[in-house]
């Protein structure tokens, strides 16, 4: 039996990814320098982008539901194996990116009971 992921479990996936360690450490950063209106501009714009990136995947996920490799295989299948490889990397090097600005968050947080 194939167990496949549905639209409310992806969504919540997106909103967690996106919230993430994010919306602890930005805002306070933000906050001393942009005005409380240009904060909520800027989540709704990055939300609406990730709405849309969420939505894309779903589109190619039913119109190419053979397709199972993520975002290499639709890239490779639709423009060829350089995009494709260019974009496996580029998502990787992006996840690597995210998973060291976690960790400086959490050792911001732990340095808060060290000094």
């Amino acid at each position: 039996m194939e167990k496949k992921l549905g639209l409310s479990a992806l969504t919540a996936l997106v909103l967690s990814s996106m919230l993430g360690a994010g919306v602890f450490s930005l805002p306070q950063n933000m906050a001393a320098v942009a005005s409380p209106v240009a904060l909520l501009i800027g989540w709704g714009i990055t939300g609406a982008g990730i709405l849309l990136l969420a939505f894309a995947m779903l589109i190619l996920t039913r119109i190419r539901p053979e397709l199972d490799g993520g975002i290499f295989t639709y890239a490779r299948e639709g423009f060829g194996e350089l995009i494709g490889f260019c974009s496996a990397w580029g998502y990787w090097l992006c996840a690597v990116i995210a998973n060291v600005s976690y960790l400086v968050i959490v050792f911001s947080a732990l340095s808060f009971f060290t000094d």
